[in-house]
């Protein structure tokens, strides 16, 4: 690569790199590419939904306080 086109490259956004990797990937196919990013986009939602399901809310870290023997 020249120093040009590194530079080009370091001026991209996050979502034009990942734009750019899933249409090199569908081989220049940019429909193919659109669905498969939009179905692991999907994928990623359930991911995160399952685990906020499985994210316990009423732990709390810490010590119980000490009982004082009467």
């Amino acid at each position: 690569m020249r120093a040009n086109e590194l530079a080009d490259m370091a001026a991209l956004s996050e979502a034009q790199i990942i734009t750019i990797a899933y249409i090199e990937a569908a081989q220049g196919d940019v429909d193919l590419a659109l669905r498969w990013a939009i179905s692991d986009l999907l994928a990623s939602e359930e991911q995160f939904a399952t685990a906020l399901q499985s994210v316990s809310h009423g732990f709390i870290r810490g010590q119980l306080p000490r009982v004082v023997a009467l």
